[in-house]
């Protein structure tokens, strides 16, 4: 089973890492077998269109329909992994030219809000940490 499930008891952690700004909404049938449940995901992100599952729809960048159902999501892991010994966490990482740009805030903004919803942070308006935004100069690569 691709991904496993963890330890029984153990703290469930997602580390979700990114290279832009949310701006397409999913919707696909959350399956149970037994005591798992999972999402069929077959995405082609060339043609989203041509996905076979689940069913896009691609509002824009940061639309509150897209960050709505990213705060569902968020919150049926909660339910599902967390408990209150074992609080479930999700960290975000952002990467690339999107996070040093002119859409730095809203693209910050998601990730802050996602730990927020999370209870990973207190605030949506608390900062990143600087080690969870990486940014710079492309470097070149050479074999040797």
């Amino acid at each position: 089973m691709a991904g496993g499930l963890g330890r029984k008891g153990a703290q469930k952690v997602i580390i979700f890492e990114t290279d832009g700004i949310p701006n397409t909404t999913a919707t696909a049938t959350l399956n149970t077998s037994g005591t798992y449940s999972y999402y069929q995901i077959r995405y082609n992100m060339n043609k989203p269109t041509t996905s076979e599952y689940p069913t896009t729809t691609t509002p824009g960048d940061a639309d509150s329909a897209v960050t709505t159902q990213i705060q569902t999501l968020i919150t049926q892991l909660q339910t599902t992994y967390g408990t209150a010994r074992n609080p479930f966490r999700l960290y975000t990482i952002g990467f690339g030219p999107v996070f040093s740009g002119t859409d730095a805030s809203s693209a910050l903004t998601v990730l802050q809000d996602m730990q927020y919803w999370a209870g990973t942070q207190s605030s949506g308006s608390t900062a990143l940490p600087s080690s969870q935004i990486i940014t710079g100069r492309a470097r070149q690569w050479r074999r040797t």
